[in-house]
């Protein structure tokens, strides 16, 4: 249902499902989509195809390293059999050095833009663990289902004021944060009141105008 052209879809490797990949690919979407063991013939064929790639000279293996992670990227031929997942073009291999021990993941992508493929990776995690894991906590964000863009978009900007008065709330309580954003959440109104009096209304607005141009760029 959601508009996805132009955007760049990545999830767990327990959403790399054919039927997953195919509707994001039909809404001309790009996903970027892990592989792990349990895709036993997915995460074989990658393997064998990266062996195959590193024994042959004239085939050529794409590299890219960022600060904690080094790429190694092969662009399948057009007449790649593609497995049931549309439109795939790039097998990836990631090696992340966040850890004390190495990991190596592997991707399949419908894109052949390896930057923008290292860049999806290297975030996949951040909205989740980062910004979002608050919203959803104190505002149910997973629970709202709109697929118009411009929705969606409206929507981020009022959970993100939303989260800000509260966390400016929680600075002025005299209460934990975790227990002055459970008041927030049971009392706004009474809460924000608090805020106003030592926030301007022209200072809100101007942070709603700074949020709603970024969204823009």
């Amino acid at each position: 249902m959601m508009e996805l052209k132009k955007t760049v879809i990545t999830f767990d490797a327990l959403h790399t499902q054919r039927e997953t990949c195919n509707i994001i690919a039909s809404k001309k979407g790009i996903y970027v989509a892990p592989v792990k063991d349990n895709q036993s013939g997915l995460r074989e064929e990658i393997l064998e195809k990266f062996k195959k790639y590193e024994q042959t000279p004239k085939k050529k293996i794409t590299t890219l390293d960022t600060e904690k992670r080094n790429f190694r990227f092969i662009s399948l031929p057009s007449n790649y059999d593609d497995c049931g997942f549309t439109g795939m073009k790039t097998f990836v291999e990631m090696v992340s050095h966040t850890r004390k021990k190495a990991i190596t993941m592997y991707f399949i992508s419908n894109t052949k833009d390896t930057e923008l493929i290292a860049e999806a990776i290297e975030r996949r995690w951040e909205i989740e663990n980062n910004f979002h894991k608050e919203k959803d906590i104190y505002l149910n964000e997973d629970d709202i289902h709109f697929t118009n863009k411009t929705s969606i978009n409206n929507i981020v900007i009022l959970n993100n004021l939303a989260l800000a008065l509260a966390k400016i709330y929680g600075s002025i309580s005299t209460n934990e944060m975790r227990v002055a954003k459970k008041e927030f959440k049971a009392f706004p109104v009474e809460c924000i009141s608090k805020v106003q009096l030592i926030m301007k209304d022209t200072e809100i607005i101007k942070q709603i105008k700074s949020n709603l141009r970024r969204k823009k760029r």
